[in-house]
């Protein structure tokens, strides 16, 4: 995945062909923050998310200890 430009490009070795998909416009971590405004506004409106309260929690927990190695440079467990 190429974050500068948000496509990612797919090489089918056995075919000999690359294949380039645009992903998105590059805003809000590849249209993340929209799919994430989107499950919150759906879940208000009486809706069901798409994930548990466990996955979401692991999920920043994940980004937080990610964040955590880059500055410290070192692995952390999660």
């Amino acid at each position: 995945f190429n974050f500068f430009d948000s496509t990612l490009t797919v090489y089918h070795h056995y075919k000999n062909e690359v294949i380039k998909h645009v992903i998105g416009e590059g805003a809000g971590h590849s249209g993340g923050d929209k799919m994430l405004a989107k499950n919150f506004l759906d879940v208000i409106d009486g809706g069901v998310t798409d994930c548990s309260l466990k996955e979401g929690v692991l999920s920043a927990k994940i980004c937080l200890r990610a964040k955590e190695s880059s500055e410290k440079l070192q692995f952390i467990k999660i």
